[in-house]
């Protein structure tokens, strides 16, 4: 195995130790030509990270609004938290908005026979 193996360019020749070879090589290759301009680098970093739809909208049973699934209603909690309350009451509230909504959900289901 050669200690020293011998690297030629044109015009260059340079001495470079056996282990540094493969590596030197690769480092040649690895320079891009030309500098990435701003606009595609950030096309590049933001590919597939747009805002998605919104599919799942149901309406509110309170107020007929449309809302997200499985989240409250943003218009019914608004009403309720612009009273000037405290915490302790305002999460009452919110549990008898939900046990309301309980309540009517369970009206809408038929007896068992």
């Amino acid at each position: 195995m050669p200690l020293l193996s011998t690297l030629t360019l044109p015009s260059i020749s340079i001495q470079i130790p056996g282990f540094l070879a493969d590596i030197w090589e690769g480092v040649l290759r690895a320079v891009p030509k030309k500098k990435t301009s701003h606009m595609k680098k950030r096309h590049r970093q933001l590919a597939g990270k747009a805002l998605k739809d919104v599919k799942a909208i149901n309406t509110c049973p309170g107020c007929g609004r449309p809302k997200k699934a499985h989240h409250l209603c943003p218009y019914c909690v608004a009403g309720k938290t612009e009273l000037d309350v405290g915490n302790d009451q305002l999460l009452t509230s919110v549990a008898e908005i939900k046990q309301s909504y309980l309540d009517r959900m369970l009206d809408k289901v038929p007896a068992d026979k």
